[in-house]
């Protein structure tokens, strides 16, 4: 596979830039590819180029992006840091991407994995999920490669098409890291549930009964879309549950597909993809239905 790495100069990279290290030293047999840029914003180059010539500032750049892959020792990048202009880093990474120089790309966010902080994404990686040209693999900016688990990875399925391209983005990571897949669909609890009157026995077989139902309905979609990997229901609040299972699992990564919201539909439903690449503490892929 070949990854885009988008490189903020500032600490933000550093958790993405420690998972494609990752990558690089566990996928089998190696083959991956990384692709490290960074992207000078036409804001902020109307600023610098007041005092300084392009050439010097590019020149910077370059500099400033060896000096980090030196300091975090990531190797099997395809030659030197690129740097490149675009109005907007998000348009810039997503465009690379669909040029065909990666299949993915990967981006830090603003919020560390402890941190209570309001903005959790931070302006490119909300743009790239906004737009989601390709898939796109967001990471706490304090991850290192030894809080990612020897689990499987860990696929999230909603039943619906737009989840049939993220099962197959993660079936071919699970290949290329040996490790196994799970996907996961995670239904909510009855109503009754929130029923002081009812009694425990009555409470945990409907609970049985919605995970049994919800199971085979999981079962079913996978052998529809011939899609590999160990079917599991999860009851609970769809984010909440899937962040606790993939920990709980000890994944590396979780894997959500994009219903594509417009602008309306963003205000009135909560993106679960971008919900989890916001909040959870282990790197989110968030990925595009086909079409």
């Amino acid at each position: 596979m070949k990854w885009i790495v988008g490189l903020d100069l500032r600490p933000r990279s550093h958790g993405a830039v420690q998972f494609a290290r990752w990558l690089s030293q566990e996928a089998r047999a190696g083959g991956d590819r990384f692709a490290l840029v960074h992207v000078l914003e036409d804001e902020h180059l109307r600023v610098v180029l007041r005092s300084h010539h392009l050439d010097e500032v590019v020149a910077a750049a370059k500099a400033a992006a060896s000096g980090i892959l030196a300091r975090e020792r990531l190797s099997g990048l395809d030659g030197e840091p690129e740097v490149v202009q675009g109005l907007w880093a998000d348009e810039a990474l997503a465009e690379a991407c669909t040029a065909g120089k990666g299949d993915a790309v990967v981006v830090g966010r603003a919020a560390a994995r402890e941190s209570h902080r309001l903005v959790r994404l931070g302006r490119v990686a909300r743009g790239l999920l906004h737009d989601l040209a390709c898939p796109v693999v967001v990471v706490p900016p304090d991850l290192e490669p030894g809080d990612l688990g020897p689990g499987p990875v860990v696929a999230l399925s909603n039943l619906a098409d737009d989840s049939v391209e993220a099962c197959r983005f993660a079936g071919r990571l699970a290949e290329r890291l040996g490790r196994p897949l799970t996907v996961l669909h995670v239904v909510p609890l009855h109503d009754v549930h929130d029923l002081p009157y009812l009694p425990e026995e009555s409470l945990a077989r409907l609970s049985a009964e919605q995970q049994a139902e919800a199971g085979a309905h999981l079962a079913a979609w996978l052998a529809r879309h011939g899609l590999p990997g160990e079917p599991v229901v999860a009851q609970g609040q769809l984010t909440e549950r899937a962040a606790s299972f993939a920990l709980e699992r000890k994944a590396p990564i979780l894997v959500v597909g994009s219903r594509r919201l417009s602008t309306v539909g963003r205000a009135l439903h909560v993106s679960a993809g971008s919900e989890l690449a916001a909040t959870a503490p282990l790197p989110v892929a968030v990925v595009p239905p086909r079409g």
